[in-house]
């Protein structure tokens, strides 16, 4: 059985909640952080954990290296 259609629904829903991650993340909010993950766990039923990852995964640039993606934490 192919369910592919239902993965593909399922990580486009999460995309709303990773995008509010990206930014709690950046702005050192863990309140917010928290929140976006219970909104990711409510609207996401099952297999919501893999298809967040999935959805961060895809909005990382795969042409810059881990020292670019992370040079906003301020660490050598």
């Amino acid at each position: 059985m192919n369910n592919t259609p239902y993965r593909h629904q399922v990580v486009d829903a999460m995309i709303p909640p990773a995008m509010q991650i990206v930014i709690a993340v950046r702005d050192d909010q863990p309140d917010q952080f928290l929140d976006a993950v219970r909104t990711a766990e409510t609207m996401g039923g099952v297999g919501w954990q893999t298809a967040l990852i999935i959805a961060l995964a895809g909005m990382v640039p795969d042409d810059r290296s881990v020292g670019d993606l992370t040079a906003w934490l301020g660490v050598a």
